[in-house]
């Protein structure tokens, strides 16, 4: 049994004994955990996204022979391409906010 199936019998059953004062809820958590499980199946045997297929880390070895400057270059290029997914995924965010309030 998963976490999420585990968290909805814990409410269903604090439900019942509040004479099943929160269905629409259970419902809708039945339908949340549905949808993560499908998600989770969908994407199990993928490690990245495709935004980032192209990107290979290099290996330990290719890594102690850079010089200090390339490293930190290294190490500022991979900070700015998390800030740019960062930014990317709170645009994302934000338009599925407005789809979902209908604006």
């Amino acid at each position: 049994m998963n976490e999420y199936q585990e968290s909805l019998n814990t409410i269903k059953r604090c439900c019942e004994e509040r004479d099943g004062c929160c269905c629409s809820s259970v419902e809708r958590l039945q339908e949340l955990i549905h949808h993560c499980e499908a998600l989770d199946k969908q994407f199990a045997d993928q490690h990245n996204t495709d935004e980032f297929q192209h990107f290979k880390l290099h290996s330990d070895s290719t890594l102690k022979s850079l010089k200090k400057d390339e490293l930190i270059s290294y190490i500022h290029m991979l900070y700015h391409n998390w800030s740019a997914t960062d930014e990317s995924y709170y645009n994302v965010m934000a338009y599925a906010k407005k789809l979902q309030d209908g604006k």
